[in-house]
Formats: C-alpha cells, sequence, structure tokens
C-alpha cells in the first residue's frame, strides 16, 4: 500500500464529495493531470477498487466512500491541529476564510469588510461564496473556518451563532394590480396593514433556482409545500430575478438586506407584510469545539454592527 499523504487525501476526499474531476481540480486550484496521477497511484496500491471513472464524472465505490469518510475526519482534525499551533494574540488575526451564501454576499459585504479590516489590521480575510450545501460540505473537512447563512441549518457537529433577522418584502412591477400597500424604498415605516404572504400566488413568483435557500424560506412563508413542483428558470442570481419582475414577468421575495443594490429599479415597487413578517434568520455556523470560538465572537459581532450601519443608512436615504 503505497503512502497516504494528506494532499493525496484531500485529492481523493474532493473528488468523492464533488463527484466531477474538473470541479474538483478547480476547488482545490491543481491540474486535473496531477491530481488524478496520485489517486490513479492510490487506486493501484490498494487492495479493493476506490472508484469508476467516466469522463469527467467521479463514483466511488462503497469501500471508497467509507474511506473518503474516515479521510474528512482526518483532514478535520489536522486543520484544527493546525489552528491551534499557530493561534497567539487578538482575536481575528491572520487567516480566517468565511464561506457566505450568494444571498448575503453582496448586500452585507459592502458594510462590513471596511470596517473589519480598520478594526483587526492583522486580518487576512478570504471569502468564499457558494451555497449553502457546498459550503457546509467545505466547512465539515475544515476548508473554511465559518460559513455566513441563513438558518436553520440541519448539520451534525456544528454550532450556531444567530446574528439577527433579516425581513423578506414582495418586489414586482410597478403599477402592477394592487396587492397591498405599497412603500418608499428607504422608510423605517412598515405599514401595519400590509400583505398577507399567504396571499402571494406562488404560480407567479419567480423564484431562485432548487439548492437556494432563499427559495424555501419563500416557499415556506408563502404556505407552499417543498413539494408542490413550481416553474423553474435555472436562476441563480437575485440581480437576474429582479430584472424579471421589473419587466413584468412576476413577482419575487427579496430579502431586506439586498433592497440597497436591487431595489433602484425604477420600474421595481416594494410591498411590505403585514405582522408576523416573514423574515430569515442569519447567522455564524462553525465546527463545534472549533479553537477559533473567540474570532467567531468577535466576527458575529462585526456582522451585527455593519448591519446596524447599513439599516441606518438606508432610512437616510
Amino acid at each position: 500500500m503505497a503512502q497516504i499523504t494528506l494532499k493525496i487525501m484531500t485529492y481523493f476526499e474532493a473528488l468523492v464529495r464533488l463527484g466531477s474531476v474538473s470541479e474538483a481540480a478547480r476547488h482545490l486550484s491543481v491540474s486535473e493531470p496531477a491530481m488524478m496521477k496520485k489517486v490513479e497511484e492510490f487506486q493501484r496500491s490498494a487492495e479493493v477498487p476506490l472508484y469508476n471513472q467516466h469522463g469527467d464524472t467521479f463514483e466511488a465505490t462503497p469501500a471508497g466512500q467509507e474511506i473518503a469518510e474516515r479521510m474528512r475526519k482526518v483532514l478535520q482534525q489536522t486543520h484544527e491541529i493546525e489552528l491551534r499551533a499557530s493561534m497567539s494574540g487578538p482575536a481575528l488575526t491572520g487567516r480566517f476564510r468565511l464561506g457566505v451564501i450568494p444571498t448575503i454576499a453582496p448586500y452585507l459585504l459592502p458594510a462590513l469588510l471596511p470596517g473589519l479590516q480598520s478594526a483587526y489590521p492583522q486580518l487576512n480575510l478570504e471569502i468564499r461564496e457558494t451555497r449553502t450545501k457546498a459550503l457546509l460540505d467545505e466547512l465539515s473537512i475544515g476548508s473554511v473556518d465559518a460559513l455566513l447563512l441563513a438558518l436553520p441549518v440541519d448539520q451534525p457537529n456544528v454550532s450556531v451563532l444567530p446574528l439577527f433577522e433579516d425581513p423578506l418584502v414582495l418586489a414586482r412591477r410597478r403599477g402592477a394590480p394592487d396587492a397591498g400597500p405599497m412603500v418608499t424604498f428607504g422608510t423605517d415605516e412598515i405599514e401595519p396593514n400590509g400583505l398577507d404572504p399567504r396571499a402571494v400566488d406562488p404560480g407567479g413568483l419567480i423564484l431562485l433556482e432548487d439548492g437556494h435557500c432563499l427559495r424555501e424560506h419563500a416557499l415556506m412563508h408563502c404556505g407552499v409545500s417543498q413539494n408542490v413542483q413550481l416553474p423553474a428558470l435555472g436562476t441563480t442570481s437575485l440581480a437576474t430575478v429582479i430584472q424579471l419582475v421589473s419587466n413584468g414577468l412576476g413577482e419575487t421575495l427579496l430579502p431586506q438586506m439586498a433592497l440597497k443594490v436591487e431595489s433602484r429599479n425604477p420600474d421595481l415597487e416594494i410591498v411590505h407584510f403585514k405582522d408576523p413578517i416573514p423574515s430569515r434568520e442569519i447567522g455564524l455556523v462553525y465546527r463545534t469545539g472549533t479553537v477559533r470560538e473567540q474570532d467567531i465572537e468577535a466576527l458575529g459581532k462585526a456582522i451585527q454592527d455593519a448591519r446596524l450601519t447599513d439599516i441606518g443608512s438606508q432610512a437616510a436615504e
């Protein structure tokens, strides 16, 4: 049996988890030939088949799946050991890898990053933006240190630091048939006789494609079962959704944090919901027992401060 190095474990675990040679190589920032050479050597030295490869598709055998799971645990523990050995000084110094979902990153990070860099000049923050499931997989092996997500999260061995509620509003084309009180962007008033979210026609909603948690929140608050099949356009960004809505192709539920960016379209109007106002809870997710809890608490406070500052700037406009 060939020596199993951390590099081989990293390659093999990523291939099994992602199921794609090209995606694994891109994720690890290595060339496909270099990665597969090591993995093929590992396969030749094993006594049982570990995987099947068909073009770009990489599929582990049951034995390969079990080995990949054990490798995942080793990689996670190795990461924690490295962190423990390198930690010194105050919170948020050195490298910190933060995963953020696409329905948060472009709206909260501009308010967060300048103050964070000013308060923690020795921080080397790396941002990884992708969907919740991929981020949770990366958190489990130590590829990222914490995640900024919409809660709840169904994942073993993780802890959650709730940060704030992000209300949802209805975005529609200006001049559409009246569905509730229209409000001017920037107001801090919530119309008491707002729209009942259950009155929103699910058939007229334009939502992000499956796998985005905002889609799940929208369906839940509109009283739609996750099993109901709604049209899927394959849309992956709120900016695209807003363009479709502003052209009268439907309506959508929009997070309040996105209003500053996405509601600038003059063809768009925003409708608030009545109490209880639908919302999504935003929080930090991290591995239970991580040595970076002090960093995560400091980051959480910085995010809350940035959120309050951003709300204040919206109300002032």
